[in-house]
């Protein structure tokens, strides 16, 4: 199969790939995934880059992109693990490539890997003809890191971010993203030992009552409440700034 997908989403066709970062050779032998070499069977299935050779990284995706425009492709999507853990810091190379991704013309990048979520951005090409969506971390949508079993004691771990986005085709035949939308998150766990149920819960500001709608305690709606505010602090004042341009 190739390593990128083309589908057809309501009349547009969304390139879509994914890649994360790891160690690698200069002849891709083996590329080391969370510090571990893959074998020789799986060395070739795993879309991969390092940070030491992003040439290598940026070669790549001029062909993957190339190629998803040979299928059909009119827009593109990144899925990239990247960055540093446990932290709503966007790093310099993560920056950097997102910027490098608009200039090759990426349209959306959804950023993974931290474990928290980190802020958005609206990048534009140096010749300003494009503009890349970009989200550095969308956090944690299903886990089990809580603020009192990690280190990380700010509960950030347990936030997450649904993003949406909306390509519109013009009568020219040119696609462009003409809209985003942001929904926060929160992981709430029921029971305990095995008889642990896990629960993604949208916090919509839409609906009046999240401890009445979801069945929530006062302190899981405390709680609730708490995650929304810190995804909000981390991304709502650029993402607004973001959807007023797009």
């Amino acid at each position: 199969d190739e390593k990128y997908v083309v589908k057809d989403l309501n009349g547009i066709k969304v390139g879509m790939i994914a890649y994360t970062f790891s160690d690698i050779t200069d002849d891709r032998n083996r590329p080391a995934i969370n510090g571990l070499p893959t074998d020789n069977a799986a060395s070739g299935l795993i879309n991969a880059f390092d940070y030491d050779n992003l040439d290598m990284f940026y070669a790549e995706m001029e062909n993957y992109l190339s190629a998803m425009d040979a299928a059909g492709a009119e827009a593109t999507v990144l899925f990239i693990h990247w960055g540093s853990e446990y932290t709503d810091n966007v790093t310099d190379n993560q920056k950097a490539i997102a910027q490098k991704m608009c200039e090759m013309g990426v349209d959306v990048i959804a950023g993974s890997h931290s474990h928290v979520v980190q802020t958005a951005e609206l990048l534009r090409s140096t010749d300003g003809s494009h503009q890349t969506l970009c989200f550095y971390s969308q956090g944690n949508f299903l886990s089990n890191q809580r603020a009192n079993n990690i280190d990380l004691t700010t509960g950030q771990s347990e936030d997450s971010l649904v993003v949406s986005f909306t390509f519109v085709e013009y009568s020219d035949g040119s696609v462009h993203l003409e809209a985003a939308e942001i929904l926060p998150t929160w992981v709430l766990i029921r029971g305990s030992g095995d008889g642990r149920t896990y629960y993604i819960l949208p916090l919509d500001e839409t609906v009046d009552d999240w401890s009445v709608a979801y069945e929530l305690s006062g302190s899981q709606s405390s709680d609730a409440k708490a995650s929304a505010k810190r995804t909000q602090d981390t991304v709502g004042t650029d993402f607004a700034a973001i959807r007023s341009v797009i």
